[in-house]
């Protein structure tokens, strides 16, 4: 089915990019080294759907809208007052439980004190899918954190329209 664009600007037909959220960290949220760490992004930036369930930072497909999905991620891994050095972060997304799509990022010796990612993956979703967020770190003695606010820990999914 084909979407139309009328003279007046009016577009029908053309589906939406929904069911779709984001939310973000709250409050800095510890790390543990050498560990998957599930960010508990429990702000909703908004939640169409609704699919998001905030108490648990879980994005769970709902009935009817099996499909294609993008899914992005900000993070920012910082050391917390100390001086704890990070060499090795990843964001993983878990479908269903189990890691599925990555982005990795290490050096040989510990030589920054943060670490900013992006990450962008398309998933084919079925009904009852779930997507859940998590970081992999590895850094020296001290604390880092997943730095708070919707500029540095935030994550979404939206529906991909027309595929």
């Amino acid at each position: 089915s084909g979407g139309t664009l009328a003279n007046s600007g009016t577009a029908t037909g053309f589906g939406g990019n929904n069911p779709s959220f984001s939310a973000y960290n709250p409050s800095d949220q510890g790390l543990t080294t050498g560990a998957y760490n599930k960010i508990t992004a429990t702000t909703e930036v908004y939640d169409v759907g609704p699919c998001y369930d905030a108490a648990n930072a879980k994005f769970t497909i709902p009935a009817g809208e099996a499909g294609k999905y993008a899914v992005w991620t900000r993070a920012l891994g910082a050391e917390d007052g100390g001086s704890a050095t990070i060499s090795q972060m990843g964001q993983w997304i878990y479908l269903n439980g189990s890691a599925s799509q990555k982005l990795y990022w290490g050096t040989p010796a510990n030589s920054t004190n943060a670490q900013d990612q992006t990450f962008f993956g398309v998933f084919d979703l079925s009904v009852a899918d779930y997507l859940e967020w998590y970081i992999w770190i590895t850094y020296s003695s001290g604390t880092v954190v997943a730095t708070a606010g919707p500029a540095y820990s935030v994550w979404g999914v939206y529906k991909l329209a027309g595929v």
